[in-house]
């Protein structure tokens, strides 16, 4: 939820940064399974776009991005005409009080699309942010290890599984790149080794490693947590050049996760390739303390990537409910 504390210095950043927008994310992995019953008739999703507009604007932000995750082929059509509905009515209001538009954007998965009704969403939608993230971890394939978020694919994956494959299909399907924005992790995916001696890539796994004393939940690493096992020499840094993605790796422990100098990398990708920018998940998982060197290493090294450009850097991450 929401800390009122932090959510006023949010909003009191646009004194300092006219441009800034504060755009409310709402769903996420643990509250999208009230999507489909509040998108399923025409009545409920009347309720919801009118408490959209209406909270909205009563709390000062910008505009909304729906974290659906995941609309299957046969929710199809409520989410576009859930999308086509939202739309409507923020041009209605815009329209109406003269004020500007809020902004309407959609959290997608990085894969699977039988759920998207892509031309809905190129007409209607501001921001497509891609969840460019997870395409291998221990909940998902707990026996082999692969990188979580690759710019591009290993010997052993498929090309869309890979950041560079999956926006370029998203372009491909006819979302404009002005629109899509690739999402970046800022923890990793970990597993646990069968055979410490065997430790590349696929090295077989038992399953996904302890949790760490930050996020809690085996399996998973924040960056703060990583660097400082790196820095301590509990792990060793392995930069896969094919791909573009570190993993480290010590004893039993293996992890791949995105550092300075991947988030670099793909922030360049994203400016040549002409992607709209970048979106968090998430920002406080950074090293802000500086354990492991200086503040904020990854949004710095996000920002030095996208050339100083505030318009690639894509503010929805930074009011998330979950």
């Amino acid at each position: 939820m929401l800390f009122a504390d932090n959510f006023k210095e949010l909003i009191a950043l646009r004194r300092q940064h006219p441009d800034f927008k504060v755009i409310l994310s709402v769903g996420g992995w643990t509250l999208s399974s009230q999507f489909p019953p509040m998108a399923s008739s025409a009545e409920s999703r009347r309720a919801f776009v009118a408490s959209c507009v209406t909270n909205l604007r009563q709390w000062g932000l910008d505009g909304l991005d729906l974290d659906w995750e995941y609309p299957t082929a046969a929710e199809k059509t409520n989410f576009a005409a859930l999308i086509t509905e939202l739309r409507a009515a923020f041009d209605e209001e815009s329209a109406r009080t003269g004020r500007v538009r809020l902004t309407l954007g959609a959290a997608v998965a990085a894969v699977s699309t039988k759920g998207y009704d892509i031309t809905t969403m190129a007409e209607n939608l501001d921001l497509v942010n891609v969840m460019t993230y997870n395409f291998h971890g221990s909940q998902r394939r707990p026996k082999l290890t692969g990188h979580s978020s690759p710019l591009y694919p290993s010997n052993s994956d498929r090309p869309h599984y890979s950041t560079s494959g999956a926006m370029e299909a998203w372009a491909n399907l006819g979302i404009p790149k002005s629109k899509l924005l690739v999402g970046l992790s800022f923890y990793g995916n970990t597993w646990s080794l069968t055979n410490a001696s065997d430790h590349g890539l696929g090295a077989a796994a038992n399953g996904p490693a302890p949790a760490g004393p930050i996020t809690r939940k085996a399996g998973v690493l924040a960056y703060n947590e990583i660097c400082g096992l790196v820095q301590s020499g509990q792990l060793k840094r392995v930069m896969d050049a094919k791909s573009c993605a570190p993993y480290a790796l010590g004893g039993t422990t293996w992890v791949s996760y995105d550092d300075t100098e991947s988030i670099r990398g793909k922030a360049k990708w994203i400016m040549t390739n002409d992607f709209a920018g970048a979106f968090v998940w998430e920002i406080s998982f950074d090293d802000f303390a500086g354990q492991c060197g200086s503040s904020k290493a990854l949004l710095t090294a996000l920002k030095d990537g996208l050339g100083q450009s505030a318009n690639h850097i894509n503010p929805s991450a930074a009011t998330h409910t979950q």
